[in-house]
């Protein structure tokens, strides 16, 4: 058996606090004139509810054999956010146990567990203007994601009895504004460009000739649309059939993603889609989440065997169980 646990949508920021994307994009001297916006522009993230969420981690699910965390690590793809973003995802715990670094500033690496990532399409904005395409990820994390952008990474989970899932991240993120649909909806859009819809197929099918006994779980940043829980336009995984086909022409059961800030769970029979919602953006309208997810393996087929969510609760100062 093995146990994750699930973030998203951090959306860290070199400046937190601000309240909204708008805020992020201007300079800091016009900063403190912004004021609360909707959700929609994606504010940075707050300190407050990331300290809460590293010592909820570490304290009651402090078992799990890897984070997972579905992209937008950072509020923008600049160097400063993505740092950010990094020191609270990869800083050394003080002693190993503890959530809190050397400086006590809060991190989630805790032990020798493993963390795997992929960016999502904040992380790829090339400048304040939300433009798509940025390559400051592959640097910040290029620790963690390996294979730059539009492509495909696997990462062999493994639990302390033998026991390997192979998690395999598709990175969607336009490569420029042109990739959109219309053009004018870039700075919310993914798309599944075919290269790395091909690509994704290739190394799963490869992956089960070579270990035959592992299982396999996908992983986007973009959600697909289905009938019960449409993602609309702004949000879009442009042509997401395409990789709905690919994971029923692989046999993937289990597609995890982020980006709608929305935490649900769809099973629609032949394939499982569970999305995040933001684990500490600032004022987010749908909560904040944490999500763990127990995986069995039986002849090289992943089935969870526990799902459970933790909701933020302003009023605990804690995450708190959901079913």
């Amino acid at each position: 058996m093995l146990s994750f646990v699930h973030i998203t949508d951090l959306h860290f920021s070199a400046t937190p606090g601000v309240y909204s994307f708008i805020g992020a994009a201007l300079s800091e001297r016009y900063q403190a004139g912004v004021g609360i916006v909707q959700d929609f522009f994606n504010g940075r993230h707050s300190p407050e509810i990331a300290e809460i969420a590293a010592d909820f981690i570490q304290r009651r699910l402090g078992d799990h054999d890897c984070i997972l965390l579905t992209g937008d690590l950072a509020t923008r793809g600049t160097q400063s956010d993505l740092q950010t973003a990094r020191d609270y995802v990869l800083s050394p715990s003080a002693n190993g146990t503890t959530y809190q670094t050397s400086t006590g500033r809060p991190t989630l690496s805790v032990g020798n567990r493993p963390v795997v990532l992929l960016p999502g399409n904040h992380d790829r904005f090339e400048d304040s203007k939300c433009v798509p395409g940025g390559t400051m990820f592959d640097s910040v994390f290029g620790d963690k994601w390996t294979k730059g952008p539009q492509s495909v990474q696997v990462n062999a989970v493994c639990g302390l009895d033998g026991t390997t899932i192979n998690v395999i991240c598709a990175d969607f993120t336009l490569p420029s504004a042109q990739h959109a649909d219309p053009p004018a909806f870039f700075p919310g859009q993914g798309r599944c460009i075919e290269d790395v819809v091909r690509e994704l197929s290739r190394v799963t099918l490869a992956s089960r000739v070579k270990y035959p006994r592992r299982g396999i779980i996908w992983v986007s940043h973009f959600p697909p649309s289905f009938p019960n829980e449409p993602v609309g336009r702004l949000l879009e995984l442009v042509d997401s059939h395409f990789l709905l086909d690919a994971a029923r022409n692989c046999g993937i059961k289990y597609l995890i993603c982020g980006h709608t800030h929305r935490q649900y769970y769809v099973d629609a029979a032949d394939i499982i889609l569970i999305v995040g919602g933001t684990a500490c953006m600032l004022h987010s309208s749908n909560g904040n989440w944490i999500n763990s997810l127990r995986f069995e393996v039986n002849n090289g087929e992943a089935d969870i065997v526990e799902f459970s969510s933790f909701e933020f609760s302003q009023e605990d100062k804690d995450f708190v169980y959901r079913p």
